[in-house]
C-alpha cells in the first residue's frame, strides 16, 4: 500500500485521499475479522506463541493488502 500511486482520470487529490482512507479502513477491518488478534493458546510455549502471532500478522497483512487493492480497483483506480 505505501509507495503505491493510485490514479483515476478526473479525480482530484482530495478524492484519492478519501478513497484511499476508506479502502484502508475497510481492509483493516476485514483482515482483522479473517485473522483476529489473539493472545495465543495458553498451552503454547512463549516461542510457540510468538511464532503463531508472527504467522497471523503476516497472513493479516497479506489479506489487508489484497483487500485494499481490490477496493481501490473496484472504485476504478489503477496503479
Amino acid at each position: 500500500m505505501p509507495g503505491t500511486t493510485w490514479k483515476k482520470a478526473g479525480v482530484d487529490n482530495a478524492t484519492i485521499a478519501s478513497d484511499t482512507a476508506t479502502c484502508r479502513a475497510a481492509a483493516q477491518q476485514q483482515a482483522s475479522r479473517f485473522y483476529p488478534h489473539t493472545s495465543g493458546n495458553p498451552g503454547m510455549s512463549g516461542a510457540g506463541m510468538i511464532s503463531a502471532q508472527q504467522a497471523a500478522n503476516t497472513d493479516r497483512n497479506s489479506a489487508e493488502i489484497e483487500i485494499f487493492n481490490d477496493c481501490m480497483q473496484g472504485r476504478g483506480y489503477t496503479r
